[in-house]
This record gives C-alpha cells, sequence and structure tokens, in this order.
C-alpha cells in the first residue's frame, strides 16, 4: 500500500475555540479492475470521529478517475462545512493550531471560507450542520452581507413566518439589490411592523426603488413634518411641536424620519435622540431607531442610543416579572407587553438585554472583520463625554481594553476551554478590540489620537499610531502640528514621531519647526534646536521665522533665537524687515490669563534695548507709535520706552501723538512721554505753561517727577515764574486736589519760586490759612512774620485765635492779648472767644472777660450767651461767672432765659434761682410754665432740679388758691410719671391742695381709708 496524497484539514468552528483535525489519506491497493488498475479511498478520522465514518467510501476498488471525484467532493463537503487546508499560509487559509492571538491572520483571511460555508447552507438545506437553526443561518448570511445568497433568500420567502420572516427581512435588506426588489415589496406590505420596517430600508438602499419609497414616506409624515424636512431650522421646532403633545403613537414619526435620513433630517434627529426619554410612549421608537441603526451600521446613531440606554436607569419597579399600579393592582409586566401596552417597555430586564446587545453587535462585527466595525467603534466612543469620570461604560471598556491580555486579536469569545493564563506576564499588546481591523482605518485611529471621543481613546490611537512604517502618510503635518503642541505627553511622543517621518533638511518646513520648537515637550524642543542649527541659514534669511521663535512660550528656543540675531544682523535686508515684523507682532500681541507673555516681551525688550538698540534709536517713530495701541500693557511700555530711546527731536514729533502719549492710562508710559514732552524747546514748553502745570498736579507721582525738572528749568524766566506761581497758588488753594499734590506743589514752591513768596499779600496769606488743605495753612503760618498786627482788624484777630494750627493760635492769642482793650471792645468778638473750638483759646476768651468786663460793665445778654453755648465747660463758665458778675436786678430776667436752656445742669441752676427771684411773684412763676413742664416731664434724669421744684410748688401753691388751680394740670401730668417717687410727690402735692383749698381733682381721688377687722356690733 503507498501513500499517494496527505490532506490534514484544520476547523475553528465560530464560537467554539477548538480545534478539529481531519487526515484524508488517498492510498493505492492491490487488486485488478477493469482497466487493471483498482483503488480504495479510506478515510481517517480525527478528533471529531463522528464527522466522518470509519473504513471507506468503496467497498470495492474502483477505477482512479472515479477515486479522484469521490475524493474531490469528500475534500468539498469538508470546506463547506468550514474546514480548510492546515499549514497553508496563502491568503485565504486560516493560521496553525499554536499560532499566538498576536500572530493572528488578518480578519479577512477567513471570511472568504466562511461565506462560501454559509452559502453552501442556504443554498443547500441538507448540509447544514444538524440543530443549528435556520434563522440564526440567515441572519449570519446577512451580517456578512453574503450577496450571492440572495436567490436563496427569495426562495424562502413564501414559507417564511414568524421570527423568521423578521430575520429573513432584515438580511434581504443588507444585501439590497435590484434583484431583490420584488421580494422587498412584498415583505414592505407585510402585517408585521419589524418586517415592513426593514424592508422600507432595504427599499431604500436600492437607487432605483429609493424616489418612491421616499415620497410614499413623506406622504405619510404630519403636514407640518413632511413640509420641514429639507431645512433643519424649520424641523427642529415641527418636531418639537409635534412630539409635546399626548399620543401614544407620535413618538413613531421619528422612524419614519430614520428611514429617509437626509442630512437636515439627521441633524435634528440626533439632537432628539440626546434628549428623548426612554419610557413610555417614546421607548417603542427608541427600540425601532436601535435595530434599524443595526442594520446601517450606523454608528452615530447607535452609539447615541447605547450611551442614552447605559447611562439612564430602567423604569421604577420593574425588575421582577410583576408590578403593582393604583388602577390594576398586582400587574404581570410580560402580560401587559403582550399586549401591546407601551406603560412597562423600558424595564430592567430591556435594558440588561440591550446593553448586552451593545456589545455582543460589536464583537460581532469585528469578529466577522466587518468594514464597519470601526465605524461604529467610533460612533460609539463619539457618543461618550470624552471626559467622563469613573469607569469606563461596558461598550467603552470592550473598545478599547478588551485586548489587554492579548486574547481579541483573533477572536472576541475569550480563551478556549480550558485555557489557563501563562504565570509569566503578558507580551506587550494592543488594549484595543480587534486591533488589525483598527490597523486597516488609520484615520480612524488618527481621530481617536486627536481626541474627542475618550481620554482613553487617546492612549489607545497613539499607541496604534507610533511606530507605522507608513506614519508620514497617515499624519499630515497639520497632525504633527497639533500633536507637538498637545498637553499630553503620548501625543507629544506621537507628534515627535511624525516630526522625523515629515522632516527633509532639504526642503524644512518653517511651521514644523515652530511647533516642535514651542512644544512643552522638551524632547521635541531639543530636536528642533538640533534641526534649526543644522538648517540655520534658512532660518537667518527669513526674519518672519525669526521673530516667531523669539516670540515662542519656550525660554530655551527664544535663547536659541537670540543667539542668531547677530548673525542674521549682517546678512544684507534682513535687520529691517526683522525689526518690523518684531515690533508688528509685539503690537498684535493679545493678553493672556494666566498670562506667559510676560517673560516673552520681557526677552525682547532686552533684545530691543540691548543688540538691536542702535538701530532702533533712528527708527521711524510712527512704527514704534503702533505699540502705544497694544492691547498688553507691558507692550505699550515697551513702545514708551523704544520712543523714549529715539534720537528724533521732539518737535518732530506730531501734536497728536504726543497728546495721546501725554494722556495715556498706565502711569509708566504717561511718564515717560511726559519726559518726552519736556523736551520741546523752551519757547514752545513757555506757551504750554498751564499744561506744564497740570502735569505737575498730576495725581500720578511719576508724571510729576517727569515733568518738575522741565518746570524748574523754565521758572527761571520771571515772567514764566509769575504764570507758574499764580496756577500753583491757585491748586492749593483749591479744595478737589489731592493734599499730597498739594503738599508736593508746595515744596516746589518754596526751592524753586521763593522771591514770588516773599512779595505774597495780606490777604493771600489769610486765604492760605482759612483754606481746608493742611499744605496751603502750612504755607500761611510759614508768613505770620510778615503780617502787622496793628493792621489787623478784631475779627481777623479772633479768627488767627480759633485757627486750627496750634502755631496761629498761639501767635494770634499773643496778638490779641497786646490788643485787649480793641478785640474785647464788641461782645461778639469776646463770645467767640470764649466759646472757640480749642481749650486754649476759650481760656484766653475767660481771662480777657475778667479782666475787661467789671460786673458793673457786664452785659445779662452775653451772660445768656455765655450760658446757651452747648459746649459743657462754657455753661460751668457762665454759671461760675453768675454769681460773681451778675447784679441783682436783672435776676428775672435771667431767670426767664435760662429757664429756656434743656440743659440738665442748666435746669437744676436755674431751680437754685427761683426762691430769690420767683418766690411770692405768681405772674413770673405762671410765665416758667415751660421750665416747669420741662423739669416735671423729664424721664430719669434732672432729680435735683425736680426736688427743688416740687419744693418750690408747695410752697407757692399753699399761698396762692389761684396760682393752685393753675398749676393743677400741671401736677395731673406729673402723677402719671413711671417714676414712683415722682408720682408720689405730685399725688401728695395734689392732696395738700385739696386739703388747703378744697380744689378736687379729675384725675387723683382721694379715698377714705378703711378699717378692716372690726368686729361686728352686737357681738
Amino acid at each position: 500500500m503507498k501513500r499517494i496524497r496527505h490532506h490534514r484539514l484544520r476547523k475553528g468552528p465560530p464560537g467554539r475555540g477548538r480545534i478539529v483535525e481531519v487526515d484524508l489519506i488517498e492510498v493505492e491497493a492491490t487488486g485488478i479492475s477493469t482497466d487493471g488498475t483498482g483503488y480504495l479511498v479510506p478515510f481517517r478520522s480525527g478528533r471529531e470521529g463522528q464527522a466522518l465514518q470509519e473504513g471507506t467510501r468503496t467497498t470495492l476498488p474502483v477505477s482512479r478517475q472515479r477515486a479522484e471525484r469521490i475524493l474531490a467532493r469528500e475534500l468539498q463537503r469538508r470546506r463547506d462545512d468550514g474546514y480548510t487546508v492546515a499549514g497553508d499560509t496563502a491568503p485565504g487559509t486560516a493560521s496553525p493550531p499554536h499560532a499566538s492571538p498576536s500572530r493572528a491572520a488578518p480578519a479577512e483571511a477567513p471570511l472568504d471560507s466562511r461565506r462560501a460555508t454559509l452559502l453552501a447552507h442556504i443554498q443547500r438545506p441538507g448540509y447544514a450542520p444538524p440543530g443549528r437553526r435556520r434563522s440564526r443561518i440567515v441572519q449570519r448570511v446577512g451580517d456578512l452581507r453574503i450577496h450571492e445568497a440572495r436567490t436563496a433568500l427569495v426562495s424562502e420567502l413564501p414559507t417564511a413566518k414568524g421570527t423568521h420572516r423578521i430575520v429573513l427581512a432584515g438580511a434581504l435588506a443588507r444585501v439590497a439589490a435590484p434583484e431583490v426588489a420584488g421580494a422587498l415589496h412584498t415583505l414592505a406590505v407585510d402585517p408585521s411592523e419589524p418586517v415592513q420596517r426593514f424592508a422600507t430600508a432595504g427599499l431604500l438602499a436600492i437607487p432605483s426603488e429609493a424616489p418612491a419609497v421616499r415620497q410614499a414616506i413623506l406622504d405619510d409624515l404630519p403636514g407640518g413634518i413632511a413640509r420641514s424636512v429639507h431645512s433643519a431650522e424649520a424641523l427642529a421646532p415641527a418636531i418639537e411641536s409635534w412630539l409635546a403633545r399626548d399620543g401614544a403613537e407620535r413618538p413613531l414619526v421619528l422612524v419614519s424620519l430614520y428611514l429617509l435620513n437626509d442630512d437636515p433630517i439627521r441633524e435634528v434627529l440626533l439632537h432628539v435622540l440626546h434628549r428623548i426619554d426612554l419610557r413610555a410612549p417614546s421607548w417603542r421608537a427608541v427600540r425601532r431607531l436601535y435595530k434599524l441603526a443595526e442594520l446601517r451600521d450606523d454608528g452615530a446613531v447607535l452609539g447615541l442610543l447605547v450611551r442614552r440606554i447605559e447611562t439612564r436607569a430602567a423604569q421604577p419597579r420593574t425588575s421582577w416579572m410583576y408590578t403593582w399600579t393604583r388602577e390594576s393592582g398586582r400587574v404581570s409586566i410580560v402580560d401587559e407587553i403582550r399586549r401591546g401596552s407601551d406603560r412597562w417597555g423600558y424595564t430592567v430586564a430591556t435594558r440588561a438585554w440591550f446593553r448586552k446587545r451593545a456589545v455582543r453587535t460589536l464583537q460581532r462585527r469585528g469578529f466577522d472583520a466587518s468594514p464597519a466595525y470601526v465605524d461604529l467603534a467610533l460612533g460609539t466612543l463619539a457618543a461618550f463625554d470624552r471626559h467622563e469620570a469613573g469607569r469606563l461604560k461596558p461598550p467603552v471598556d470592550f473598545l478599547l481594553r478588551a485586548n489587554r491580555h492579548g486574547w481579541y486579536a483573533s477572536s472576541v469569545y475569550g480563551p478556549w476551554p480550558g485555557f489557563t493564563a501563562p504565570r509569566a506576564p503578558h507580551p506587550p499588546t494592543r488594549p484595543e478590540a480587534f486591533p488589525e481591523l483598527w490597523d486597516a482605518r488609520p484615520d480612524a485611529l488618527l481621530k481617536l489620537a486627536l481626541g474627542g471621543h475618550t481620554e482613553t481613546g487617546i492612549a489607545v490611537g497613539c499607541h496604534a499610531l507610533s511606530g507605522r512604517p507608513d506614519l508620514s502618510a497617515v499624519l499630515s503635518v497639520a497632525n504633527v502640528l497639533a500633536f507637538v503642541s498637545s498637553a499630553r505627553s503620548d501625543q507629544r511622543a506621537l507628534g515627535l514621531q511624525g516630526a522625523q517621518a515629515h522632516w527633509d533638511p532639504a526642503h524644512p518646513s518653517r511651521d514644523l519647526l515652530v511647533a516642535l520648537a514651542s512644544s512643552p515637550d522638551a524632547a521635541a524642543r531639543a530636536l528642533a534646536h538640533d534641526w534649526i542649527r543644522s538648517v540655520s541659514r534658512a532660518v537667518l534669511t527669513d526674519p518672519t521665522f525669526l521673530v516667531t521663535l523669539l516670540l515662542s512660550p519656550a525660554g530655551d528656543t527664544r535663547a536659541l533665537a537670540r543667539e542668531l540675531v547677530p548673525a542674521a544682523r549682517t546678512i544684507p535686508g534682513v535687520q529691517g524687515p526683522l525689526v518690523t515684523e518684531l515690533l508688528a507682532r509685539l503690537a498684535a500681541l493679545a493678553p493672556a490669563d494666566p498670562d506667559p507673555g510676560a517673560e516673552v516681551v520681557a526677552d525682547t525688550l532686552a533684545l530691543l534695548t540691548g543688540p538691536l538698540a542702535d538701530a532702533l534709536r533712528m527708527w521711524p517713530y510712527d512704527t514704534l507709535a503702533t505699540l502705544l495701541d497694544a492691547p498688553r500693557l507691558d507692550v505699550r511700555r515697551l513702545g514708551a520706552a523704544l520712543l523714549h530711546a529715539l534720537t528724533l527731536p521732539a518737535e518732530q514729533l506730531p501734536q497728536a501723538l504726543l497728546a495721546r502719549w501725554t494722556t495715556d492710562g498706565d502711569p509708566a508710559v504717561r511718564a515717560l512721554g511726559i519726559a518726552v514732552f519736556g523736551r520741546l524747546p523752551e519757547p514752545v514748553l513757555k506757551g504750554k505753561v498751564s499744561v506744564l502745570v497740570a502735569m505737575l498736579s498730576s495725581p500720578v507721582p511719576p508724571v510729576r517727577d517727569a515733568i518738575a525738572p522741565t518746570i524748574a528749568r523754565l521758572v527761571a524766566d520771571p515772567v514764566v515764574a509769575a504764570e507758574v506761581f499764580d496756577l500753583v497758588l491757585a491748586l492749593v488753594l483749591r479744595d478737589d486736589v489731592d493734599e499730597g499734590v498739594q503738599a508736593e506743589l508746595v515744596a516746589f514752591a518754596e526751592a524753586h519760586l521763593q522771591s514770588h513768596l516773599d512779595r505774597i499779600a495780606q490777604h493771600t496769606i489769610f486765604r492760605l490759612l482759612a483754606a481746608d488743605g493742611a499744605a496751603a495753612q502750612t504755607l500761611g503760618a510759614g508768613m505770620l512774620g510778615r503780617l502787622r498786627p496793628a493792621a489787623l482788624t478784631a475779627d481777623q484777630l479772633v479768627v488767627l485765635a480759633d485757627h486750627d494750627m496750634q502755631l496761629v493760635r498761639a501767635t494770634a492769642g499773643a496778638w490779641a492779648a497786646a490788643d485787649a482793650p480793641r478785640v474785647c471792645r464788641e461782645d461778639v468778638h469776646l463770645l467767640r472767644l470764649i466759646d472757640a473750638a480749642w481749650p486754649d483759646t476759650r481760656a484766653l476768651g475767660a481771662r480777657l472777660l475778667r479782666e475787661q468786663r467789671p460786673p458793673d460793665v457786664l452785659d445779662p445778654a452775653l451772660l445768656i450767651a455765655i450760658c446757651d453755648s452747648p459746649r459743657a465747660e462754657v455753661q460751668a463758665l457762665g454759671r461760675q461767672l453768675i454769681p460773681e458778675l451778675f447784679q441783682r436786678e436783672f435776676g428775672p430776667l435771667l431767670l426767664a432765659r435760662l429757664a429756656e436752656h434743656p440743659s440738665v445742669a442748666m435746669q437744676a441752676f436755674v431751680s437754685g434761682l427761683l426762691p430769690g427771684h420767683a418766690a411770692g411773684h405768681s405772674d413770673r412763676i405762671r410765665a416758667l410754665a415751660p421750665y416747669f413742664a420741662a423739669v416735671l416731664g423729664g424721664v430719669s434724669r434732672g432729680g435735683v432740679a425736680k426736688a427743688r421744684v416740687f419744693a418750690f410748688l408747695d410752697t407757692e401753691l399753699q399761698r396762692d388758691p389761684e396760682l393752685a388751680r393753675w398749676a393743677l394740670p400741671l401736677l395731673e401730668r406729673a402723677s402719671g410719671s413711671v417714676s414712683i417717687q415722682d408720682r408720689a410727690r405730685a399725688i401728695a402735692l395734689l392732696s395738700a391742695t385739696r386739703r388747703t383749698h378744697g380744689i378736687d381733682s379729675s384725675v387723683v381721688t382721694v379715698l377714705s381709708p378703711t378699717h378692716r377687722g372690726e368686729a361686728p356690733h352686737g357681738v
């Protein structure tokens, strides 16, 4: 027996995770056939012996031609069952069973054989594995979009029912072509809604059938929505208005709109799905949209719905098969759903099923190596928030981390049964599921790496793209610039690789060099610095590029650019454009917060005032003046410093520039402008004395310091000095000028205008002393020695004697004491001294009163005025002077006038005068009624005055009954006092008056005492 051929087959059923090997051996056997040769065709089965029978397919030797046909038929049957020739590395064959997942064949490798197997199962139902549902085979045919199975799928239409008919409609919709249009039309009018929906979606995918189907859908839409489908702005409010009304069927309009799927409709639909409620009545529409999105492999819609389901909790009280409602009591959720109720659609079980389905759909597309897998993955990732905190959601975790142990490189179902993870650490692998599918879509990996999906996705995309040989084709220069400017280290590392792939010393990319040199990554900057040095000639001849480096946020890059500036200046025609571009870029530099540009401007200032200072001294002023309008303060200060350093005469600068410069809002800028303004010729400055003095009185110290030397130089001219002195004196006398500024003006006048101070007039000195500012008063006090006391009026002496400055008071007091008769001639002057604001002045007035006014010439009005003073010490002086200087014949007048004083002390003093000047005089007592009312009405004060008044009234009322009747209302009011003592005194006085004069009070009634405890008569 001689071996002729050896066929070793390998089978890896999808989802089984195990290998079956079968050897088919054709041998030469002894025996004679009719043509002189004989062959047997035996088979040796492998691990799955039940799949083949032991022995041979021929009991007797057959001809060679027949044996080869038998062998070919058997091999084809095995291929139809999913077997492939083992050991074959050509495309379309499987890897050997011991191949590691990381070295698995590309995802397209097993697809051809799988399609062939499924096609055979569809076309020849008898060849399908026993026990496998027909609907499952049809679904897999649709998932893989096996267009060759269209005829077989259509042939099953007459007998398909129930779920199989729904699956068949979905499969035909996925393999839609003109050949199946008739079948889809038949299904489009099927009583089953899912069948209609899938069939309609399939017809819309056929260009020849789509217009009619679209028109039919539009005809069924509500009128307001149908008229707005061509404009997103009109469609959004129409849908919002439609969904705002009650009705279980209203949300289903979203399904019809999704079938149309135009750009305006899609824009509005995505916006609606972002916030749609998953509970009734919207859930039915949501699950239909979910199935259609799966059918179309629509990553955006499917991802959005997956996120909504992941993040929205299910309806409450749906964790079990039964729940309780107020209307029906105990309710079966399953029965309610079967009856068509939407109330319990989004249950806990439904949500769990859809959550698993999301991952299962992604697994199936990945295992099938479907081109839609990556689009579905991108749509799902885009739906989840990039900055979503916490643990990754299951779909995102599957997409980005399922292969972290290397299991999903070739199969989504994990390790086969009995697999034991090795104890040694796994070799480095890509974490995302199906990395080979991602590798086939570098544009998708680029989207992940650029961000906008998830933070984990950025790391996955960067890791997958790094090290690709075609990185220069995948990453554009713009992508590289975005990566190297990123704050993430992995993005910067990828950008660095892309930069190295794009770098060409013969044609250096300036944008690339700028991005690398400004990157926050030190390695990227170091690489850019090396490249810049290697192409320094190109850098030096490009002023724009050199300026960009000079303004880079990276300090080491700016230092490198400053090193190149001296060499660039030696190249003809470079220095001028370099400075012009640098100034223009500085003027346009925008403020930032936090502000990294402060260091940039500081380094630029060092450059412009250092190596480029000579050139800028002769630079046109109009270019430098643009810096004064820059939005950044430090740039404006830089411009002011450069203008200040110009050798151009100040008179050649435009007046508008000087005006704007000297009125700038920043004190430092304004001070430099004023310094330049001071360089104008003297004839020009002498005509602007008012402007100079206004600058000298500026509230900004740098401005005053800048202009003071200029004015000091000009006041050498007497005419200018007189004008300046008048203006300064007017400012010192004004109330709205800051005291610190006034003090500096006085100091300036004392230093540079002393001759004019010596000629100051007397009335001006009084104006200075009467001013509110301390500087003016100090200046006036310093000039008191120039006044003649004899030339001063008594009123002026009194005013100076009560001045706020102690030096002025002391001087004026000495003058007043020396000329006392003239000062004390008028009572008003003496009273002003006595009632002055300062104690030393009041003491002077009291002394002059005693010395200059003896009792025989003392006017009672002056004494009363002294007592009427609001100051307690002046009142005390008046009370002290009354016994000493007062004459008795003025007693009634004094008593009447002093009784009006509201002070408690004065009221007590007046009460002491009552017996001597009012006793026995009823008319005087009646005139003092307001005084009695004030004293007796005081609460918790004036106890001494009250006691004296009660004693005085007691004596006088006993004497005169008419006076007692007059005093009755006064005593009745006093009897209502809150003070027990005052009330008792008033009541006692009323009782005494009643006993003496028989006058009854309407307020107080005197009761006779009762005798308690007396025994009754006769007891």
